[in-house]
């Protein structure tokens, strides 16, 4: 691998996702005509290298910084010239960053902070407008005849020093550039007042049915989703006057971003046609445009607000799981924690990892958040349920003072916080694992009152209802729950419920396939087991389910010890009875 300085320019089509939605093969169409007749041949005039192509984009290396910048002018220019008459829904754009450094070169890709900062750079540019380091504009001073606006000095991802901008101001007017119009600085991370926690922006969803009769549809479905968010209260969410001033406009995500001080965006479409409604969706990070989340509902039109309903809880149960990873890898990457949120992220991505280790740095870093504020509700909610899984999984040994801590850290973080579905799920778990079943399922379906959305109450909930031997209720609970969040990293603790349900109903083929199901996800997880082993033994397949029974008796030496766990939780005692047999009967004693 060889190193050299080198100009580094970075390009992608501004909107592109939201192009996409609209139109595909149309969009495919007219952004590869502008990358092929636009943009390549200009690179090819200035002697440029063209080093990958991403999809929307391009990233490519000039040995001239000067050709680098005429190149990426000409580019502008003709684009500009190009789209004038494009309706705004349909026009492509281009945003270009510049920045020369040290690069690492192989053949067919180049890596290192000179291209890292090219391409933060494109991300901060206005749609058809260049974005450049100040390494860049001086070194063409009196070289090309062109004027900068100084955006000063940016915090850019990932980049240790900060790094100063110019925006190009292009010969025939261009693209505004950010400072001209007096908004230089980033995106804010965070909005005031919210302990550091990063906004949400959910933009009115498009109308690309063609019928102003479905607007009410497309607008009555982003106001639920804010609602749906709101009441999740994991972040702030921009309210509805505010994110309605966009409704009909082709914005850049990053200027909405900066505009609403956002961190992220959700945007979609609605398309109807006869009976049947296609809505889109896509959670992106406005700093730098990438994508968290994007899903494609279909459904039948019966109900028309059953159908918003559905997608409604669909939406804000799938975003859940993956702004929380988000979130956690930002803090598990962080070289330092400033902030109770920080500390928060930072215990959440341990708490992930379901290791005993994972677990108490965990609490160590709830605990750190809760002594800078001690008024955070999320905080106290997520120490009392880790504190229950350090029980649950027998990462310790069994202690009743570590239950009372929980119940006691549940109860504060309800008190700060009642109507937090968060705390209510904490002390609703904590009642749970304390043998309080019916009192932990008045609080789970709390829970789901709060957020519908809420996959993991309704997976425990599940379990919940197996424990009364009402397993239709359980089954529905847990298959919602995986509708809900299909990528949980929680899904191993779900399916027990699942095959448990399954079992009680004496569906026990589709019981051994759940919990087998249960267990490929986590081996050292042993719960789904006990379904698999009993069912195999109702089903007279003792001798398949020799090697599951020898695993459990590694946790339950016997069936006295494990009917003595199960009693615990299992308040009926048929549906305890129906589990003791079928482990009787598949030599489990």
């Amino acid at each position: 691998m060889k190193r050299r300085l080198a100009a580094v320019l970075a390009l992608d089509t501004v909107g592109y996702s939201r192009l996409m939605g609209a139109d595909e093969e149309g969009t495919h169409a007219r952004v590869m005509s502008a990358l092929r007749g636009v943009a390549e041949p200009r690179i090819r005039d200035c002697d440029g290298r063209i080093i990958k192509h991403t999809g929307d984009g391009l990233l490519v290396e000039f040995a001239s910084v000067v050709e680098a910048v005429r190149c990426a002018v000409a580019i502008q220019r003709e684009m500009r010239a190009r789209g004038s008459g494009d309706e705004p829904g349909r026009r492509v754009d281009f945003r270009i960053g510049i920045n020369v450094g040290d690069v690492l070169v192989e053949p067919d890709e180049i890596y290192g902070d000179g291209v890292n900062i090219a391409v933060r750079l494109e991300s901060l540019a206005e749609p058809g407008g260049i974005c450049v380091s100040h390494v860049v504009a001086d070194q063409i001073e009196g070289k090309i005849e062109i004027e900068f606006v100084d955006a000063g000095e940016q915090a850019l991802k990932n980049i240790a020093r900060p790094v100063r901008v110019l925006h190009v101001k292009l010969p025939d007017g261009g693209a505004v550039p950010l400072a001209a119009r007096g908004a230089g600085a980033a995106i804010p991370s965070t909005v005031p007042g919210f302990r550091g926690r990063p906004a949400i922006a959910v933009l009115p969803f498009a109308n690309m049915s063609g019928d102003p009769e479905q607007e009410y549809f497309a607008d009555g479905l982003t106001e639920d989703i804010i609602t749906a968010l709101a009441g999740w209260r994991s972040f702030p969410v921009i309210a509805r006057n505010s994110v309605f001033t966009y409704k009909g406009r082709n914005v850049d995500i990053r200027t909405v971003g900066r505009e609403l001080g956002a961190q992220y965006v959700l945007e979609g479409s609605v398309r109807r046609q006869a009976n049947r409604f296609r809505i889109t969706g896509q959670l992106i990070e406005a700093e730098t445009n990438l994508h968290v989340f994007a899903d494609r509902y279909d459904r039948e039109i019966t109900d028309v607000f059953a159908v918003q309903d559905e997608i409604t809880t669909s939406i804000v149960g799938a975003l859940e799981p993956e702004l929380l990873r988000v979130e956690s890898d930002r803090a598990a990457s962080a070289p330092q924690l400033f902030s109770a949120y920080d500390y928060l992220q930072r215990g959440l991505w341990h708490h992930y990892r379901y290791t005993a280790e994972d677990n108490v740095s965990a609490q160590d870093y709830f605990r750190k958040a809760l002594e800078l504020d001690p008024s955070y509700s999320q905080a106290a909610a997520a120490l009392s349920v880790t504190l229950i899984h350090s029980m649950v999984h027998r990462w310790q040994k069994e202690n009743r003072a570590i239950y009372d801590e929980a119940i006691a850290f549940s109860k504060r973080a309800v008190s700060l916080d009642p109507r937090s579905p968060h705390a209510r799920y904490a002390l609703a778990l904590s009642y749970f694992h304390t043998g309080e079943i019916f009192v932990a399922i008045r609080e789970m379906e709390e829970v789901i009152r709060l957020h519908p959305s809420h996959a993991v109450a309704r997976a425990n909930l599940g379990n919940l209802y197996n424990y009364v031997n009402q397993p239709d209720r359980a089954r529905e609970a847990v298959l919602l729950a995986l509708r809900l969040s299909p990528n949980d990293p929680r899904k191993f603790i779900w399916m027990p419920a699942l095959a448990g349900s399954l079992y009680l109903l004496s569906r026990y083929e589709e019981s051994i396939e759940a919990g087998r199901q249960g267990h490929s996800m986590k081996p050292d997880y042993v719960a789904s087991l006990r379904y698999v082993a009993a069912s195999l033994g109702q089903l007279g397949r003792a001798s398949e389910a020799a090697p599951y029974v020898e695993i459990l008796r590694r946790s339950d030496v016997d069936i006295s010890s494990l009917r003595s766990y199960l009693a615990r939780y299992y308040v009926d005692t048929a549906a305890l009875e129906h589990i003791i047999d079928g482990l009787r009967k598949a030599g489990f004693t």
